[in-house]
């Protein structure tokens, strides 16, 4: 180490010096009562200074020979052709830039005038880039030559890596790290890139296994960063790195397709530390999970596939009690939603189904919705003490959770969109929007990158309300309501029935029945055939009782439907039959009220109900005028003139902080046309003209939306007399602006 080097970072040294000529061994020398000398700062510098520049004087190494030769040389014969001996130069090129300094004033002390530094320099210069240009070799392959590198190889010493370097002729070993790498396998992910999977031995100790992710091998830097450890040395540049890499791609090692979430991929499933296939785990599967932001839900995913005792005692406390633990509504739904989470992504793939509903369970504090949840969690091999992920979280943090797995269910808690910006809660509506289809979203990186989620994750939210703000969202969500009496033992109709079930279900390791189900799932090949049996079972319902039910919402009750098929054929080839509802009730009628739930007599409300519904509200607080946003056309019937209301509801909906979306004007006459179309519609047409105040003064004719009131108020609840003047309430409201009076 150098004087200007310990002084600029601040290193204090202290040398212990011993007199060679007491004896040899410390332990000798400290028997004979003999103490060392202690140097510290700048005299034990310049000691170790010294004793440096007597090594290399008493053996010098053979370049340096060669150098104190040939400046012997040039002293005797005052000749400065002799500081340009091609050889003298090629030593000297290979030394430090200190070595060439103190060669160059040694010359020109000798020589003075006669040596120009300057073509000394140059010359030396010359030298090493020819010692570069040494290392390129012709490459023959059969067409024309061409010239490349020829990689220097790394070479492995006990404990680490090192590298030959040329000096001067002579190879010394370079020390670069105090840890090796062995390659076993090598990963490559959908859009190319490679991680490397290996085992990391550092100072010769026990190896451990570690996955480096590409940009590992850009830099010092990033291969310190992906080694994840402070006892991990490096003391190589950036272009060492690359032949680490090099080093590396010579092991023999498989590769193996990488996947970035928890799914089912053709006939595998794949997990993060196991691949299943019909048959149980694959011992060397050509597939593998890698999971670069390690996230813990991922840890939290079995790793060990179960006995087959331990297996079969988790599904018989499953088929004995899991039916029992709540009300059919609730409890049937949640097996049938469980139960289908392995054809979830099949489903978001195939003609006429597109999408998975989320499992939404909402009620009182003390209902139980988190016990429930975090049943259906185990139910996936994810253990209790796993905790939920609670809403709203960032943006970012939501997209990578949703980008996890589409096998697997994510348990989003804290459903509370009331408390949340309005901006906040449409943009997580809108997220699960696209999970229900598996859309894709993206974000910007600092390079200027974009990196794109795949949002796949089957969803459970749980909270004291449901998402209620577009009927969009609503066809997308079975939600359940589970009651705090029923959990708590304290109704007649069920007592303590559901408490002791649930007690008894989660005596056992719930964890040890995931795998194998799944496993076996990948033996149905019917399923196709079986959930469009499922689908035309609600059809046949749907027909006969004359529901106005959304394809959508057929499709959910039937995937529910197909789930629980599945459950009971799982349990017919365990030799399990699943007890009875604690009402004795069907799974049918179970899923049935579970829709009743989220559409109350069968009625779904459109976007165009909720416009006229929320006008209804405007117009009882005085928000529109009549004769200027809707007259009478005639008796019993109204014009209501669109254009000029939305302007108001927009400004309405922001001061009253309405969390429902509005759409746009282009979307509401899309709405209105298809709405006159069809029979017994509130809307009787879509341009009627009526008289109007105009904004020039007098009366005008102006076109709008003739509504029949009576079948509104039929179809929505708004109630007709709000639209005419004669109650006590429309004389005060309707005399109360300037041009009433």
């Amino acid at each position: 180490m150098s004087e200007e080097t310990s002084k600029k970072q601040d290193i204090k040294i202290s040398l212990e010096t011993w007199d060679p000529e007491n004896g040899k061994g410390i332990d000798d020398l400290l028997a004979a009562g003999h103490s060392p000398q202690v140097l510290d700062g700048e005299a034990a510098l310049a000691f170790a200074k010294q004793v440096k520049k007597e090594a290399q004087e008493a053996d010098p190494s053979p370049a340096m020979k060669r150098i104190q030769e040939q400046i012997e040389r040039v002293k005797e014969e005052q000749s400065a052709v002799l500081a340009f001996d091609e050889d003298f130069i090629k030593s000297l090129a290979g030394q430090s830039s200190v070595v060439i300094g103190e060669v160059k004033a040694a010359l020109k002390e000798v020589l003075g005038s006669k040596l120009n530094l300057n073509d000394f320099s140059k010359a030396i210069k010359e030298a090493q880039n020819r010692t570069q240009r040494d290392n390129l070799v012709v490459i023959t392959g059969g067409g024309k030559q061409e010239k490349g590198l020829k990689i220097p190889p790394l070479l492995e010493h006990e404990y680490g890596y090192y590298k030959n370097v040329d000096r001067g002729g002579e190879i010394w070993p370079e020390i670069l790290s105090n840890f090796k790498l062995h390659t076993k396998e090598r990963i490559v992910m959908q859009d190319g890139s490679e991680f490397v999977n290996a085992d990391l031995s550092i100072e010769g100790e026990k190896p451990y296994p570690i996955l480096l992710p590409p940009k590992a091998f850009l830099s010092s830097r990033d291969l310190l960063v992906g080694l994840k450890t402070s006892r991990a040395v490096w003391m190589g540049k950036d272009m060492d790195v690359q032949l680490l890499r090099n080093h590396l791609l010579k092991q023999n090692a498989p590769t193996l397709n990488g996947v970035e979430s928890v799914g089912r991929y053709e006939d595998y499933i794949v997990l993060p530390n196991i691949v299943l296939d019909k048959n149980g785990p694959v011992e060397k599967p050509s597939l593998t999970l890698i999971n670069p932001g390690n996230h813990n839900y991922l840890d939290a995913l079995p790793k060990k596939y179960p006995s087959r005792e331990e297996h079969f005692q988790a599904a018989k406390s499953i088929y004995e009690n899991l039916t029992r633990i709540n009300e059919p509504s609730v409890i049937g739904s949640v097996i049938g939603w469980s139960f289908a989470l392995p054809w979830c992504d099949l489903l978001r793939t195939t003609p006429g189904w597109g999408g998975f509903p989320h499992l939404v369970i909402w009620g009182a504090a003390g209902s139980g919705k988190t016990e429930t949840c975090k049943t259906v969690l185990r139910l996936s091999g994810i253990p209790w003490s796993f905790e939920p992920f609670a809403l709203p979280k960032t943006r970012f943090t939501r997209l990578n959770v949703y980008s996890l797995t589409s096998l697997t269910p994510v348990f989003m808690d804290e459903y509370r969109p009331g408390a949340w910006p309005r901006h906040e809660s449409s943009k997580v509506h809108e997220e699960w929007r696209g999970c229900y289809n598996r859309l894709q979203d993206e974000r910007g990186q600092a390079d200027l990158s974009t990196k794109t989620y795949s949002l796949c994750a089957p969803l459970i939210i749980a909270g004291e309300d449901r998402p209620r703000d577009t009927t969009a969202l609503e066809e997308r969500i079975i939600a359940i309501n589970p009651k705090k009496e029923v959990v708590a033992g304290e109704t007649k109709e069920f007592g303590t029935e559901c408490k002791k079930a649930f007690s008894q279900l989660h005596q056992v390791s719930l964890e040890d029945f995931a795998l194998p189900f799944w496993s076996w799932s990948l033996r149905v090949a019917d399923w196709r055939h079986r959930v469009q049996e499922a689908r035309k079972s609600i059809i046949n319902w749907k027909n006969r009782t004359g529901y106005a039910m959304p394809n959508r919402v057929v499709n959910n009750l039937a995937i529910m439907l197909f789930g629980w098929s599945i459950f009971e054929d799982y349990g017919s080839y365990l030799g399990l039959k699943p007890a009875s509802f604690i009402n004795g009730g069907s799974v049918f009628n179970a899923f049935i009220a579970a829709y009743l739930e989220v559409m109350p007599d069968g009625k779904q409300t459109s976007e165009l109900d909720e416009l006229f519904i929320f006008i209804g509200q405007m117009v009882v607080n005085g928000v529109l005028e009549p004769d200027v946003h809707f007259a009478t056309f005639k008796e019993n019937q109204i014009v209501v003139r669109i254009p000029e209301i939305l302007p108001k509801a927009y400004e309405y909906a922001r001061r009253s902080d309405r969390k429902r979306e509005l759409l746009g004007l282009d979307a509401y006459r899309s709405l209105i046309k298809n709405a006159a179309e069809k029979e017994g519609s509130y809307v009787l047409s879509t341009s009627e003209r009526a008289d109007f105040h105009s904004p020039a003064g007098g009366r005008a004719q102006f076109r709008g939306v003739l509504i029949d009131p009576q079948i509104l108020e039929e179809q929505t609840g708004v109630e007709t007399n709000i639209w005419f003047k004669g109650t006590t309430r429309d004389y005060i409201a309707f005399n109360s602006y300037p041009w009433q009076r």
